[in-house]
């Protein structure tokens, strides 16, 4: 084996901080318009701000900015304890409602939907505890820790406010009680949003690769 074949088999960091900080700042932006979408909902008063929209967009913001900033920096750091609350709070979150089923003297029903909960809930709470503690205890590793996450985020947003808008949509079409077509627009802008965010992603690692 070469001197050459040993490098080649070793992550490339520069390039993967290359990559960080070309994402940064467009989810940093998307992440502001979505937000803007979100306070709408809220002052709406929709139902639709359960959705999880209002968090979605701060979050982005957050981890945009731990991509981007260079963790030495006064505003890297910063990001980084923001990334730190945020997946630190989610997974606590988590594991209080896996536990409270756990812990609860009160009878439970076992049915699909209970399971699916107490699923989601087992996995998630370890899931985000894992990269809170990483971003804690290794600052240098928030943007190789955060982009996956803005990326499953994105995903997840896609595909989930994706197929519920466009039942919402249908039902705002069809004027029923409660639905509007502004708030239909507004989740299908989101879904917009989450999939230029993506796009943009891969056109820019497809740049950074070719070189």
């Amino acid at each position: 084996m070469t001197t050459a074949d040993v490098r080649s088999d070793k992550p490339n960091l520069d390039l993967a901080r290359e990559f960080t900080r070309a994402i940064g700042m467009p989810t940093m932006n998307i992440g502001l318009l979505i937000g803007v979408v979100g306070a709408v909902l809220v002052l709406l008063r929709s139902p639709l701000m359960h959705w999880y929209i209002p968090y979605y967009g701060p979050v982005l913001v957050i981890f945009g900015a731990a991509a981007y900033f260079r963790t030495e920096s006064m505003s890297g750091k910063a990001a980084r304890w923001g990334v730190v609350v945020a997946f630190g709070t989610g997974g606590a979150i988590s594991i209080s409602h896996w536990a409270s089923l756990l812990l609860t003297s009160a009878p439970v029903t076992v049915s699909p939907e209970t399971l699916n909960s107490f699923a989601f809930y087992l996995m998630a709470g370890p899931a985000l505890l894992v990269p809170a503690a990483l971003a804690l205890l290794r600052p240098g590793w928030t943007p190789l820790i955060v982009v996956p996450a803005i990326l499953s985020l994105a995903t997840a947003s896609m595909i989930g406010h994706g197929v519920f808008g466009m039942q919402y949509m249908r039902e705002a079409m069809n004027a029923t009680p409660g639905t509007t077509m502004l708030e239909g627009v507004l989740v299908l802008g989101v879904v917009l949003c989450s999939a230029t965010l993506l796009m943009i992603a891969l056109q820019r690692a497809m740049r950074i690769l070719r070189r």
